[in-house]
């Protein structure tokens, strides 16, 4: 005799329909029932009467919060399942009591990826452990053996999921003599439909794992601060690995090289901790890595201790998800900056001394002897400081740098024996007449401009949209084109052989091919296309309402513009190159963003193949 089970049910507990809705639609399509409620008074009477196997939560309702909800559903004995989801809890306190104290399996920030959360909540009722069957519960399979031996018919039994029947299988057998039991009497989910877009495992290489992904290393011994952590950055392109001791920490800094450490103090023990890791940031590899400390509190002891560790961010308790996204994302984007650039305006060879030792200090620098250059550079180039050589011209040359097009307000320091006060009033930003403390200025406004420029979300070089804040806009116009059921096309775009280029002509020619790119693409495409810079050598533009194969043409003339470009290099050498393109849709590799980026980021890797240059919008990755 076979067995079946009833589908789960999932209660929604929410009052923005358009949520039920995407979640209905997920949890339906995972095989489950679900049952909704916008008041926590209407759960309630369902919670009684229907008993779902599982509740998901909102943490802001009209009649009350969501945390009250589940502590009056604590308080009166029910142990369901719950997921809380909520955009506005997000800091950690709340999340030590929702998880510790009130027993909830998930604490989701909003907003969610329907699919991959309807996932997680199949998951949870998985793992969740079989209760006994009810006396309601047990007559109805009592009364379907019944029918069976009357009738002489064989019928799968209507074992709940979840339920186990166990302990009744003597009763049950005793209902009818010739009845044979299955052999568990555990009801299992209902299987899975099959999915309208098929999954695509999409291998990447190393290289293009380590492009796609911000990797964050975690050193935590406390579990809930662990699963926060992962919270924070669901919804981001992360890889976080995460370690217990500082032996750990300091084998997985060595083997995977991460973007970001981020190392939580205990309450307790703060130097156990922090020794280990104190002596490892000695190397230069860990010195190398950007590091946050994530403390329980911030007094004099612990910002010390994250003194002596060389971390270049603190955050204390009490804190949020975003939050901690932000600090390490942030981290993470400064240290993937590019080198400052200094343009050198001057005709002094003595002062070519200054150039030199503003290049060892790990700028780039770009001289030029005319005022013709000079503008061509502040457009090809986007310097953060302009050096003004010489004793004279240098209060025309002021204005003229801050009407430049291109220019984009960079600091102007004025070098040499001049006259201070004349200097500043006509505009510019320093005087630096020795070369001790001109490097010193320098330096300092350099990284000032680049601060701002970051500031407003914008790659300095390209004045398209950075990584970080792009892929916001990429997952928000994703979701938009799913919801009108229209074609999301990724492109992502590689300069050939920058290395190469950088190593051959220096890096000043680099940044200038980066511009070039940059600004062609900014100019390019339809309007409201969306366009970033996702890495030093890598841009992406995405298609609303396009497929990849109907953007072949259009990508291909992109290409060839671009292949038309040229830049100067040193001694007026004309240099140019090519880039390689890969896209992909959503719907080709399964439904999320990471899926559609995996797939395009492959493609990019292989058109680069074979000298690059070329254009693939099809192949790669295998349906399961």
């Amino acid at each position: 005799m076979g067995s079946s089970s009833r589908k789960a049910v999932v209660l929604v507990l929410d009052d923005d329909a358009l949520f039920r809705s995407l979640v209905r639609a997920a949890l339906e399509s995972e095989g489950m029932d679900v049952l909704e409620a916008a008041k926590g008074r209407i759960a309630s009477q369902l919670l009684a009467e229907a008993r779902p196997d599982l509740v998901i939560v909102d943490g802001l309702l009209p009649d009350t919060n969501g945390i009250r909800w589940i502590e009056r559903v604590r308080d009166a004995g029910s142990d369901v399942p719950i997921v809380f989801v909520s955009a506005f809890y997000r800091d950690i306190g709340t999340f030590q009591r929702l998880t510790r104290e009130l027993g909830v399996s998930r604490v989701v920030n909003k907003p969610v990826e329907p699919r991959l959360f309807g996932a997680a909540i199949r998951q949870i009722l998985e793992e969740k452990p079989p209760r006994e069957a009810t006396e309601e519960e047990l007559a109805e399979v009592a009364d379907a053996l019944g029918r069976m031996t009357d009738e002489s018919i064989v019928a799968p039994l209507p074992l709940a999921a979840g339920v186990d029947y166990e302990h009744a299988h003597e009763a049950l057998v005793a209902v009818a003599d010739d009845a044979t039991l299955p052999d568990t009497m555990v009801g299992k989910p209902e299987s899975r439909p099959p999915s309208i877009h098929p999954t695509i495992e999409v291998p990447l290489s190393p290289a293009m794992e380590k492009l796609l992904y911000v990797h964050v290393l975690f050193l935590a011994e406390d579990e809930t601060l662990v699963e926060f952590v992962q919270g924070a950055f669901h919804d981001r392109l992360v890889a976080l690995h995460v370690v217990r001791t500082s032996d750990e920490f300091s084998a997985a800094l060595a083997q995977r090289r991460p973007d970001v450490a981020v190392v939580a103090l205990p309450a307790s023990g703060v130097e156990r901790i922090a020794k280990g890791v104190v002596a490892l940031r000695k190397s230069p590899l860990a010195a190398a890595v950007p590091l946050l400390v994530l403390a329980e509190r911030g007094d004099v002891g612990v910002r010390l201790w994250s003194s002596r560790l060389g971390a270049r961010g603190v955050l204390c308790a009490p804190f949020d998800g975003p939050d901690l996204a932000a600090k390490v994302l942030g981290l993470y984007a400064r240290s993937r900056a590019d080198r400052p650039r200094v343009l050198f305006f001057t005709a002094d060879e003595v002062e070519d001394d200054l150039g030199r030792a503003i290049a060892s200090a790990g700028l780039v620098v770009e001289r030029v002897t005319d005022g013709d250059s000079m503008i061509a550079t502040l457009a090809a180039l986007r310097p953060e400081v302009v050096l003004l050589g010489g004793a004279e011209g240098h209060s025309e040359w002021t204005s003229v740098i801050r009407t430049a097009e291109g220019g984009d307000q960079p600091a102007i320091v004025v070098v040499g024996d001049v006259d201070v006060r004349a200097a500043l009033l006509a505009g510019a930003d320093d005087v630096v007449p020795e070369l001790a403390d001109g490097i010193r200025v320098i330096r300092a406004r350099a990284e000032r401009v680049v601060g701002h420029r970051m500031a407003s979300g914008a790659c300095p070089l390209t004045l398209l949209p950075s990584r970080l804040p792009f892929e916001l806009q990429l997952r928000k116009r994703a979701m938009f084109c799913r919801r009108l059921k229209v074609p999301f096309t990724v492109a992502a775009i590689r300069l050939d052989g920058l290395d190469r280029l950088q190593a051959d002509h220096g890096r000043a020619v680099r940044d200038r091919l980066v511009v070039a790119l940059g600004r062609l693409l900014a100019a390019r495409f339809r309007v409201d296309d969306i366009r970033g810079r996702w890495a030093r050598d890598t841009l992406v533009v995405a298609f609303g309402n396009a497929s990849p194969r109907s953007l072949v043409s259009t990508l291909a003339r992109f290409q060839d513009e671009f292949r038309a470009l040229v830049v100067l290099g040193r001694d007026g050498i004309r240099i140019g190159t090519t880039v390689s393109i890969g896209a992909a849709a959503i719907g080709e590799a399964g439904t999320t963003l990471e899926s559609v980026l995996r797939l395009a980021f492959a493609r990019m890797e292989e058109a680069g193949h074979g000298g690059g240059g070329r254009v693939v919008t099809e192949g790669l990755g295998s349906a399961t």
